[in-house]
C-alpha cells in the first residue's frame, strides 16, 4: 500500500509486519534484530491465543443443544 518501507515513518505497519521487519531486517536498514522480533511474535501469539480462547468459550456457552 505504501511501498516496501511503510512510509511515512512506518505509520502503516501492522503488528505482523513489525515482527517481520524486526526479525529479518527492513529494506532500508537491513539490520535484523532476532531477539526483538521473537519477543513481538510471542506477545502476538499470546494475544491471539487469549482472544480466540475467550471467543471459543463464549460461543460454546451460546450453543443450543438439539
Amino acid at each position: 500500500m505504501q511501498g516496501v518501507t511503510g512510509e511515512p515513518n512506518h505509520a502503516t505497519d501492522v503488528l505482523g509486519l513489525l515482527f517481520y521487519r524486526s526479525a529479518f531486517g527492513a529494506v532500508d536498514t537491513g539490520n535484523p534484530d532476532v531477539g526483538i522480533g521473537s519477543s513481538i511474535a510471542v506477545i502476538m501469539f499470546t494475544l491471539i491465543l487469549v482472544v480466540s480462547s475467550l471467543g471459543a468459550i463464549y460461543l460454546r456457552r451460546r450453543e443450543v443443544e438439539l
